[in-house]
Formats: C-alpha cells, sequence, structure tokens
C-alpha cells in the first residue's frame, strides 16, 4: 500500500506540473504576479515607534471683537503603530499620537488700535488614535479612509494685564477638547524591511463628526465645535539588521477650529453670579513633528 501510495503521489505531481506547463505557468512566473499585483511581501507588514520634537503654533480670534492671541509651545511627543497587511488589496494601519513632554509659554493677546492687552502662560499638549483602511490600487499608491479619537488640552495660567502690578488671575484655566474625526487621504509605500532604504508618507484631511469644547472657567457650559484638519507626513528607514530599521520622521499638520456662536451661561467670574453670552473662539493649531525611531517586523 505505501508503494502504491507514493505512485499515486508521483502521478498525480506528474499530471499537475504538465497542467502548468500547457496553461504557461511556472513557479517563478506565479511569484512575480502576485508581486506585481500587491500580494503580501515579507517585511510589507511592520510596527514603528518614533519620538519627536513637536513645535506648536496655536492662536484664537473672535470674529465680532478685533482680539487676537497667539502662543508658540514647543513639546515633546511619542508615536506608535504599524502597517499591516490584509491581502493583495487592502491593509490597515493604527496610529497612536500623544505629547508626553509638554512645556508653557507666554501666550500674547492683542487687539486692534491697543496692541498688547494680556499676557498669560500658555501649555498644549495632545493624544490622537487613528485606525485606517488602506485600498492598494497601485503596488505603492493606497487611497485611505477611517477615523481618528483626538483629545486636546489647553492649559492658561498666570493672567497678568497691563494695568495689575501682578497676575489677574493665578490659577490655572484648563480648556479641553474631544473630538471624532473621519479621515480620508492617500499613502505611498516605497520597498519593504526586507531592503536597504524604504520610505513612505501619506496626506490626510478630516472632518469632525462629533466634538465638545468645554472649559474649567465655565463649568457646565459645552460647545459642539465644527472645522477641519489637514495632514502631511513622511519617514525613511535604513536597514539595520534583518527585519529591523532605524527610521527619521516627519509630520506637518493644520486645524481649523471654527468659532462658535454664543450661548446663555450663568456664573460667578469673581464679581458675583451674573448671566453671560459665552462664545467659542476660533482656533488655529499647526504642528510640526520632525523625530527619530524603529521600524520592526519579526
Amino acid at each position: 500500500m505505501g508503494h502504491r501510495s507514493r505512485a499515486t503521489a508521483q502521478t498525480l505531481l506528474v499530471f499537475f506540473l504538465l497542467f502548468c506547463s500547457s496553461r504557461g505557468y511556472s513557479s517563478e512566473h506565479y511569484v512575480t504576479y502576485h508581486q506585481d499585483e500587491g500580494e503580501y511581501i515579507p517585511g510589507a507588514t511592520y510596527s514603528y515607534f518614533y519620538i519627536s520634537s513637536e513645535h506648536v503654533n496655536y492662536a484664537e480670534s473672535l470674529g465680532a471683537i478685533p482680539v487676537r492671541s497667539d502662543a508658540t509651545v514647543r513639546n515633546m511627543a511619542v508615536h506608535t503603530g504599524g502597517v499591516y497587511d490584509i491581502n493583495r488589496l487592502y491593509a490597515f494601519s493604527v496610529d497612536a499620537h500623544s505629547t508626553f513632554y509638554p512645556t508653557a509659554s507666554e501666550e500674547q493677546w492683542t487687539r486692534d488700535g491697543v496692541g498688547v492687552y494680556q499676557r498669560n502662560q500658555f501649555e498644549f499638549s495632545s493624544t490622537t488614535t487613528s485606525l485606517l483602511l488602506h485600498y492598494k490600487f497601485d503596488p505603492g499608491w493606497r487611497i485611505l479612509a477611517g477615523t481618528s479619537f483626538m483629545y486636546t488640552v489647553y492649559k492658561r495660567s498666570d493672567v497678568l494685564l497691563p494695568s495689575q502690578a501682578g497676575p489677574f488671575q493665578s490659577g490655572v484655566i484648563e480648556e479641553k477638547s474631544s473630538e471624532f474625526v473621519f479621515i480620508t487621504g492617500a499613502a505611498y509605500e516605497h520597498g519593504t524591511l526586507g531592503d536597504q532604504w524604504r520610505y513612505g508618507g501619506k496626506a490626510t484631511f478630516g472632518l469632525p463628526i462629533w466634538s465638545i469644547t468645554e472649559s474649567s472657567l465655565y463649568p457646565g457650559l459645552e460647545f459642539d465645535h465644527h472645522g477641519y484638519l489637514l495632514g502631511l507626513e513622511g519617514n525613511v528607514s535604513y536597514q539595520i539588521v534583518s527585519n529591523l530599521h532605524i527610521a527619521m520622521f516627519g509630520q506637518l499638520t493644520y486645524r481649523i477650529r471654527d468659532e462658535e456662536p454664543p450661548q446663555a451661561w450663568r456664573g460667578d467670574l469673581g464679581d458675583g453670579e451674573k448671566n453671560y453670552l459665552v462664545s467659542l473662539p476660533k482656533g488655529e493649531t499647526s504642528t510640526l513633528n520632525l523625530g527619530v525611531g524603529l521600524l520592526w517586523s519579526f
């Protein structure tokens, strides 16, 4: 029975090879065909970790009042995640960013005809987690779609008015924004971790689907804000050992938060409880991250 089974297997193998020859296939052609179609190649899937210097410019303005604020802060941030193939047409990516060492700097408020009328300390920190689906319409190019969960904190302290000898308000005013954002865009991936060099990049556009902004200065008051997000990033990496690369990373983002109409609020701002109309100012945030890190696929 053993000899018969071996003979049967050999006969089937011969017929299979003859069939493949008649179809014009070879093992080499098969591999090339699937690579051209974007089939999974070892190393195309990878994880990453970056540490970056974060340069943030933030400004607020109100349409009804000619007032504008400007602040620049420099933080340290970490980025982690990865790109993972599903099949020859689809992949997905998970990206997480977090400020881990925020620093404070001076924020200036100016008014037309008056100049600088207020100074205070300003601190900015953010956390973002994104999940994107990739459609590989070309061996290198991908269309992206997915969501981002964003949480941003703005802290102000030591408010100083020129007419005051000391701080007008020495406590901390904390503003928090939570957003669920729809993201779309395009990405390019060239090479794998099996190559000596590889590089990639992506451009994205985002719209908030749901958002809440609140301030400790106005307890209980919430704004559902609108706006948009633009992002551009790239990375290049060099192989250290098999499936391990050292990389340089850059990311530029620009966010607009639209001004929201005033809401009624009753509270105490230091001179007794009163009724107020409170608006959410327009916010503009541009962030540049430059860093280094590692890419791996084990």
